[in-house]
């Protein structure tokens, strides 16, 4: 075991004099993982950030309503942030100016419309940066537009004049004691989907993990072609050591270069792994995994220069495939289904069950699946590797 233990040593070395391996496994895959964050920044969100500003320039009842009935509700049910602005040009410069992410103003003229039989839109201004305020604004302003036009109707129906005294404030009464006029349940999921950036950079730590475990097994073929390899099966070591150590090097670097990533995204761009046995456990499957599948490819070609360009095809084809660069969980239908061939939908599963509270216990089936592809692409590509050490 010794032997094997120096050719680890040995080898990893070798890695860290090689640049262009530290680049592939360290540096390349956390500037990906910043670039996205970055570029998604403001794409997400959460109800803790829907911050409004309304105005009422027309000062009409309707308008009271809907801000002391419908809105101020939602404020003090924790799920929006709202301020008042006097004027749409106040309301558009809060907008402007990043302090809230969509305006709700109830336009001048808007109770002299009702009058006429064809009331106004109530209007929605939503920041250029912003993703989901706007669009729950927008919700909001439907839904009591809706539950407007639906009593203004049936007071047309019963033959109510809305310009006598006190129809409009009737009309009001009504939508106040109306319950539920705007509601947001919560219909999550038991599991849900890992945020843009704990997605990147578990997508970025799998994908390259991949591209990591190469060189063990890659560094076999070069010294069998370059002729060493009969130098170390002539030594006074067992043939079998020669193969344990490229694996544990292997193992060593994959871990490394997951590890890495893990730690910088948490403390750099705040990605949230989950539970740390969770995590611990399916990294290390997914190294195995990525060994075992490398290690069969590699076993079919002939030389270390075919091995790598078939090791990238594939890599980059279960990458793709697996949702490393895309949920597939959003598409559905068969592409979900084919990307569970891949180890790499599996472990993204994995995390979203942690990130959504849950352990170890809780993704047993996903850490199942991933061992299963390390067990049997392992079993059969080091049984092939062997040959490489043969006498």
């Amino acid at each position: 075991m010794r032997s094997a233990f120096i050719i680890t040593i040995k080898d990893l070395k070798q890695r860290a004099r090689d640049r262009s391996a530290l680049l592939m496994v360290f540096v390349i895959p956390l500037a990906l993982v910043l670039i996205f964050s970055q570029a998604l920044a403001g794409v997400t969100g959460s109800p803790s950030e829907l911050k409004f500003v309304f105005a009422d320039p027309d000062k009409s009842e309707i308008g009271t309503v809907f801000h002391d009935q419908v809105l101020k509700t939602l404020e003090a049910d924790g799920l929006i942030t709202l301020s008042l602005a006097v004027t749409e040009e106040e309301a558009s410069g809060a907008i402007a100016a990043g302090d809230a992410g969509a305006a709700i103003v109830i336009p001048s003229g808007f109770e002299e419309s009702i009058y006429s039989g064809s009331p106004d839109a109530i209007q929605v201004i939503g920041h250029a940066d912003a993703f989901l305020s706007p669009l729950v604004a927008k919700a909001i302003a439907d839904s009591f537009a809706s539950e407007l036009n639906t009593l203004i109707i049936s007071a047309a129906a019963a033959g109510v004049d809305l310009a006598d005294a006190g129809a409009l404030g009737r009309i009001a009464g009504e939508i106040a004691l109306t319950k539920g006029i705007v509601t947001i349940d919560d219909f999550s999921a038991s599991r849900k989907e890992l945020d843009a950036t704990t997605f990147y950079s578990a997508g970025m730590a799998i994908f390259f993990v991949f591209f990591s475990v190469q060189f063990g097994i890659t560094s076999l073929i070069e010294e069998r072609n370059r002729g060493t390899m009969p130098r170390l099966i002539a030594a006074p070591i067992p043939t079998w050591s020669i193969l344990a150590g490229k694996v544990l090097s292997t193992f060593v670097v994959g871990v490394m270069s997951m590890a890495v990533l893990v730690v910088a995204s948490t403390f750099i761009v705040g990605a949230e792994w989950g539970d740390l046995v969770g995590v611990t456990v399916l990294v290390l499957l997914a190294v195995l995994s990525a060994m075992g599948i490398m290690t069969l490819v590699a076993t079919v070609v002939r030389t270390a220069e075919q091995a790598g360009n078939a090791q990238a095809i594939v890599a980059v084809a279960m990458g793709m495939l697996g949702g490393t660069f895309f949920p597939v969980a959003q598409i559905g239908g068969l592409i979900e289904k084919v990307s569970l061939l891949t180890p790499h939908a599996w472990f993204m599963r994995g995390l979203s069950g942690l990130q959504s509270g849950g352990n170890l216990g809780d993704v047993w089936q996903e850490a199942a699946a991933i061992l299963i592809f390390a067990l049997v692409t392992g079993a059969i590509g080091f049984a092939r590797a062997r040959r490489l050490v043969a006498p």
